[in-house]
């Protein structure tokens, strides 16, 4: 049995063209749980299990999630993790079996995202057993060194943690993309999974805001006073307003690259296999 558990935040546009995908590459039984929120009802019937509590933290989500399939499931059942704009490109039971039983946990790892070196919920494969043995949690607070030279930590930092700490291998998957339109967004990993990025929110990530300068606004002066006079616990949501110098940029930047989104998005609704295009070499000039 393998139980996938999403999440689908303020939009439903995703869930037929996931679910297709999953049923197309799983030949194996399987329980779908989502995370719904801000989601006409209507899909609720697409699910074997849906969580619809409103939570501003995707990693109660997931452990949510988790513990569902833990209180149902055999050990030797599987977990998938997959974000709500993510799905399978190819035969996933025949294709993970092997390694899973050696790595005991399959994860996409974005590398290209200022180095992140802890496993990610856009795609992650365990088992039952494996996520009772260690107390599996999504929650942030391990840190690695990312390419800038900082310590830095996000959701799945504590997962690395325990994965680290009882010395259990990992495999991770790798962007595998021979040609990008962006360097982060739209990307198959290990030529198994694709995921669209930011497919709720929109905007950008890491190495999108650092190559556009977002990090720079740290260093000015309007930027240092306004999180200075701020209570560290509304500085995120300042930072991300529409009136901080840094919120700006980052809506200006999801502006610019809507268009290419929502054009992929519409390439994908029309056919899912769209994304192998992204293996595929570009024809030389």
């Amino acid at each position: 049995m393998i139980w996938y558990l999403s999440v689908h935040w303020k939009s439903d546009r995703w869930i037929d063209i996931q679910q297709g995908m999953i049923r197309k590459y799983t030949n194996v039984p399987y329980r779908l749980i989502g995370y719904l929120n801000g989601i006409d009802k209507a899909h609720y019937a697409k699910f074997d299990h849906v969580f619809s509590e409103e939570d501003p933290w995707h990693d109660i989500k997931l452990n949510r999630m988790a513990e569902y399939a833990v209180a149902h499931g055999e050990d030797s059942d599987w977990i998938i993790f997959i974000d709500g704009d993510a799905f399978p490109i190819a035969p996933v039971y025949e294709r993970l079996a092997s390694d899973l039983e050696q790595h005991k946990l399959i994860a996409v790892q974005r590398l290209e995202n200022l180095g992140e070196g802890q496993p990610h919920p856009c795609f992650c494969v365990t088992t039952v057993g494996l996520w009772k043995q260690i107390g599996g949690t999504w929650k942030k607070g391990y840190q690695w060194i990312n390419a800038m030279g900082n310590p830095d930590t996000d959701v799945g930092g504590e997962l690395l943690g325990l994965l680290t700490k009882h010395q259990i291998p990992w495999l991770p998957l790798r962007r595998s993309n021979t040609f990008n339109l962006n360097t982060i967004l739209f990307g198959v990993y290990g030529d198994i999974v694709y995921h669209h990025g930011a497919g709720f929110r929109g905007g950008g990530c890491r190495i999108i805001w650092y190559e556009r300068g977002v990090y720079d606004i740290y260093k000015r002066s309007d930027a240092r006073i306004l999180n200075n006079i701020v209570p560290r616990r509304w500085q995120r949501k300042v930072r991300n307003s529409r009136w901080h110098p840094e919120g700006r940029l980052k809506r200006r930047i999801a502006r610019e690259i809507a268009p290419l989104a929502e054009q992929v998005y519409m390439s994908i609704r029309n056919d899912p296999e769209y994304v192998k295009v992204f293996l595929k070499a570009l024809p030389q000039q």
